[in-house]
């Protein structure tokens, strides 16, 4: 249960600073569309984007208001995927 307890603060504190970061990213770019994400070539499915160009790691949906979601193609993405399902396994397990 520790463990658990120890993994969840620290998903939740990079979380946290990525969201600040997010955040200082849409100030600076408010006023600009970001083309990135229109092009319909980097979505698979209509909902995996996998764009190894656009740095960030959590993007908007193609329909904005319908939230965010991760690229795939950012290698952080991925750990983050494995630690959510890690917490859920161990979760399980306990």
């Amino acid at each position: 249960m520790k463990v658990v307890s120890i993994i969840l603060t620290f998903i939740i504190i990079l979380a946290c600073l990525h969201l600040l970061f997010e955040i200082i990213h849409l100030f600076y770019l408010k006023n600009h569309k970001n083309k990135i994400i229109i092009n319909s070539n980097n979505w698979y499915g209509g909902i995996f984007y996998y764009n190894p160009d656009d740095q960030r790691i959590i993007v908007p949906k193609r329909i904005e208001w319908l939230g965010w979601t991760l690229n795939y193609a950012r290698p952080t993405s991925l750990l983050i995927i494995a630690a959510i399902l890690l917490i859920i396994i161990l979760g399980i397990l306990q």
